[in-house]
């Protein structure tokens, strides 16, 4: 998100190319000396080769990309622009415009007011966003720490550490976390034995899936059925 940041700056549309190869314009919406942000249109297949190169280097990275797939859904998908480009264009910047406006009416409303520092979007957000968007749909799953970090291009340590500054624990600790909302919810809702609900939800020792819970929640699985159903 930083280099399309700084690129806005210079308040012109531009053609990028995403990591997977998609096509798109950005049309930045800027007022004054700040980059506000930008509008999106596209999903272009425009230079097939590059999105194939950048396909295929993706896919090395990552071991759960399969090339072959991965173009074949690119090519179903990713279509030419059959559009006015520059027609489109000039409609968005008017869009963009309007934007920037619409900020500084609304920005000298609230001259007076005390806003807490924004932090940029960094890669930082954009990895910790990837890997709880990854745990949020394999949670019931064995997590390794090397699969998040494939999965978000980065190392392992890189996630560790940016996981647990920007979440506030660390992976393992959240995942857990995760866990036990879902079998609180098993608890109350369902007449499922304690093994099968410890064994559904990642966790292959009942035992140490009674003291995880009993550790986060203050009760047992056991006592918090009987007390919530």
């Amino acid at each position: 998100m930083r280099p399309m940041a700084i690129k806005c700056l210079h308040a012109k549309p531009y053609f990028a190319m995403c990591h997977a190869g998609v096509g798109q314009y950005v049309i930045p919406i800027k007022t004054d000396d700040i980059a506000l942000g930008a509008i999106l249109a596209g999903y272009f297949n425009y230079r097939p080769e590059l999105s194939r190169h950048l396909i295929k280097r993706n896919s090395r990275i990552s071991r759960k990309i399969d090339y072959e797939t991965a173009c074949g859904l690119f090519d179903r998908y990713i279509v030419p622009a059959n559009v006015n480009v520059e027609q489109m264009i000039t409609f968005l910047e008017i869009t963009a415009e309007y934007l920037a406006s619409t900020y500084i009416h609304l920005k000298d409303l609230h001259l007076k007011e005390k806003f807490p520092a924004r932090r940029s979007s960094s890669r930082e957000d954009t990895v910790v966003a990837h890997a709880l968007e990854y745990i949020r749909l394999h949670f019931a799953s064995q997590i390794m720490v090397k699969d998040l970090a494939a999965y978000c291009y980065c190392s392992e340590s890189y996630i560790n550490h940016s996981f647990n500054k920007r979440v506030g624990l660390n992976i393992n600790t959240y995942i857990n976390k995760v866990r036990i909302e879902n079998a609180k919810h098993r608890l109350i809702k369902t007449q499922d034995t304690m093994t099968a609900i410890a064994m559904d939800l990642g966790f292959n020792d009942p035992n140490y899936f009674s003291r995880v819970f009993t550790r986060l929640v203050g009760n047992p699985p056991s006592e918090f059925r009987r007390r919530y159903s």
